[in-house]
C-alpha cells in the first residue's frame, strides 16, 4: 500500500495494540479530518487512500442508555495504557472515564436520527451532525460530501454504523472506509485487524 506523500505519512497493519507503534514513532494517529483531506487531495493521483479503509485516533464511547461520546486521541492513548477488558464487541470503559473523556456526546435520539446504517444521499450527508463532528466542521464535511458523491457517481453512499452497549460503556474503534464500503463510517472492534495511519507531527 502506499500513501506516502513528502513522507508526511506512514502505515501501521494491526489491531487497536499497534496504535502504540504509532505514537512511539512520533507520530500522531490520523483523525477523520486527515483522512477525509487526504482523500480529497490525493486520492486521484493515491488510489490506495480511496480504495483502502482506515482506523481513526478516535474512539466511540458507547453508553447502555444509547448515548455515545467521540472521544479525541488523547483517550485513545489513555486506554492504551491500561489493562483492556473486552465485553459485547468493545474496551469495557468504567462510568467515571466516560464522563471526564473529552469529546462531543450525542444524545440517545440524535444517535438514531443520524445513524440509521442506511446509506446517505448528498443532502442528507452533508447535514449530518455525527460526519461532522468526526470531519471537524462543516468545511471538510461539504468537500468530502462532493468528492464522495462524484467518486461514487452521485448514488447514496456514507452510511454510519454504530453497536449499540447493551450492558456496559464500550470504546470502539471507528474506521473511515473506502470505496467497496460505500465511504461508510462504522465502529469496529479494537481487537480486530486494520490499518492505522500516522502524520507526522
Amino acid at each position: 500500500m502506499n500513501l506516502d506523500v513528502d513522507s508526511r505519512y506512514h502505515y501501521w497493519r494491526g489491531n487497536i495494540s499497534e496504535a502504540k507503534m504509532v505514537l512511539e514513532a512520533n507520530r500522531r494517529i490520523a483523525q477523520g479530518k486527515d483522512v477525509a483531506e487526504a482523500r480529497i487531495k490525493y486520492g486521484s493521483v493515491i488510489s490506495d487512500w480511496i480504495t483502502e479503509d482506515f482506523y481513526l485516533g478516535n474512539l466511540v464511547l458507547l453508553h447502555p442508555d444509547g448515548r455515545v461520546r467521540f472521544a479525541d486521541s488523547s483517550f485513545l492513548e489513555f486506554i492504551l495504557e491500561e489493562e483492556m477488558i473486552m465485553s459485547e464487541g468493545g474496551i469495557v470503559v468504567v462510568h467515571k472515564h466516560y464522563d471526564f473523556a473529552e469529546g462531543r456526546e450525542f444524545s440517545s435520539a440524535e444517535v438514531q436520527k443520524y445513524s440509521s446504517g442506511e446509506k446517505l444521499t448528498e443532502k442528507e450527508a452533508r447535514e449530518n451532525l455525527l460526519w461532522r463532528e468526526i470531519l471537524s466542521g462543516k468545511n471538510v464535511q461539504d468537500e468530502y460530501v462532493e468528492m464522495v458523491s462524484f467518486d461514487n457517481g452521485g448514488f447514496p453512499a456514507m452510511e454510519v454504523k454504530l453497536n449499540p452497549s447493551n450492558h456496559a460503556v464500550r470504546a470502539m474503534l471507528l474506521r473511515l472506509n473506502g470505496r467497496s464500503k460505500n465511504f461508510s463510517m462504522e465502529t469496529v472492534n479494537p481487537n480486530n485487524l486494520g490499518v492505522f495511519v500516522g502524520v507526522a507531527r
